[in-house]
């Protein structure tokens, strides 16, 4: 992942407002700027947020799962893996960006809703998912509570099956595992995945116009942000 620097943020975000004549040239001439530039810090999650629920997860570097993140992990005799993640640990998730198990060459990059036809077809032993053709399930009710159909029959796994689990966390206002105030708040910068940085700031010039009410100017960078 790259560093996404709140004040090269701003700087960016001002010089698109230039280019599209935004309005608020005259804003930006005036000795005290602290209100635009403050609208442009405070949106910076937003506009990540927005980014990474739009772009596939292929796309995405995300986080580690680590074996502490775990609240629970049971193999039941089925073969399926039972287990809960640790919100308190990882902080809110926005989306899952890869899953496999060591007995499995694939990767997941989808939960599948317990409610859904493929979620209930999981219930199912001669249709559910396989090692190599595998299914996770994000059960209802729970917050980060999961199934994974199936391992592997008839051999031994590790206690944790799982040899790649990454997640993007959720982007939040100074906080969070995506942000780092560095040395310094001047430092301070988001994390964001490799190739997303001007997707990340055309999205965010669109939401500082549409904040200014240049709502048709903002569909320029909100309508290419990916």
């Amino acid at each position: 992942m790259i560093k996404l620097y709140v004040d090269e943020a701003v700087r960016l975000v001002r010089k698109n407002m230039d280019e599209v004549d935004s309005g608020v040239e005259l804003m930006l001439e005036q000795p005290d700027t602290t209100a635009l530039d403050e609208v442009i810090r405070r949106t910076i999650p937003e506009a990540v947020n927005a980014v990474n629920r739009q772009v596939p997860a292929e796309r995405l570097q995300g986080l580690a799962v680590a074996s502490t993140d775990y609240s629970s992990i049971t193999i039941n005799s089925d073969g399926s893996v039972s287990f809960q993640i640790d919100e308190s640990k990882t902080g809110p998730w926005l989306k899952l960006v890869s899953l496999k198990a060591a007995d499995s060459g694939v990767v997941l990059t989808k939960v599948t809703a317990e409610a859904s036809a493929e979620g209930r077809m999981q219930l199912n032993p001669y249709v559910r998912g396989r090692y190599d053709d595998p299914t996770l399930v994000g059960l209802q009710g729970s917050r980060l509570k999961f199934k994974y159909y199936s391992l592997k029959e008839g051999v031994a796994h590790p206690a944790n099956p799982f040899d790649v689990f990454t997640f993007m966390p959720e982007c939040e206002l100074e906080r969070g595992r995506l942000y780092t105030a560095a040395a310094s708040v001047p430092n301070s910068y988001y994390l964001i995945s490799d190739g997303l940085l001007d997707a990340v700031v055309y999205q965010l010039t669109g939401l500082v116009l549409t904040v200014y009410g240049e709502t048709e100017k903002a569909k320029t960078y909100l309508s290419n942000n990916n």
